[in-house]
């Protein structure tokens, strides 16, 4: 038969480990979820493509997210526009911009593709704010909105990473303020 004390120390004993698994299963949880969030964003940027070979892309048919349209003159790269696709695909997109304006430019036009890696869930609410940020930071000349301000909801910081071009690597969002 054990003893009272016995009994007490068992029992403190499950108490404390029951409160490390839920504690344990807390934080897991929230690794988990912050996986989701989009505090931090990865967008990792595809080669970058003569326009109308991108716009004819299978990327362009089949992908969303966002992408960036730039001219390359005498070795360098100016950014001209900044959009995003979400419920239509890059295609639609670029199809609206060849017959508004690029058609009408001169020169070497380029489009890069921007693939999120991270969150992991990613919403029309995150693209769009992701957008506005880029475009906020980057000031291209075919942009006419979030040019002078913009809103969004939980971003952070938005990384850049492979074939960025002139995007720039980290866009603090606390720096748009």
């Amino acid at each position: 038969m054990e003893s009272e004390d016995s009994n007490i120390e068992k029992h403190s004993h499950n108490k404390n480990l029951i409160a490390l698994l839920l504690v344990g299963g807390l934080f897991g949880l929230w690794t988990l979820i912050r996986k989701f969030i989009p505090g931090k964003v990865v967008i990792k940027w595809s080669y970058p493509r003569e326009y109308y070979n991108g716009m004819f892309s299978e990327k362009s048919f089949n992908g969303w997210g966002v992408y960036c349209i730039s001219k390359k003159k005498k070795g360098k790269e100016a950014i001209l526009y900044i959009g995003k696709a979400y419920e239509s695909n890059f295609y639609s997109r670029m199809n609206d911009h060849d017959k508004k304006w690029v058609s009408k430019l001169l020169g070497d036009i380029v489009v890069r593709f921007g693939q999120f890696k991270r969150p992991y869930f990613v919403d029309e609410s995150v693209v769009h704010d992701v957008e506005s940020a880029l475009i906020y930071e980057h000031q291209p000349i075919k942009n006419l909105k979030q040019t002078k301000n913009y809103t969004y909801s939980r971003l952070r910081n938005i990384y850049n990473k492979g074939f960025r071009g002139p995007l720039e690597q980290v866009v603090r969002i606390k720096d748009h303020k």
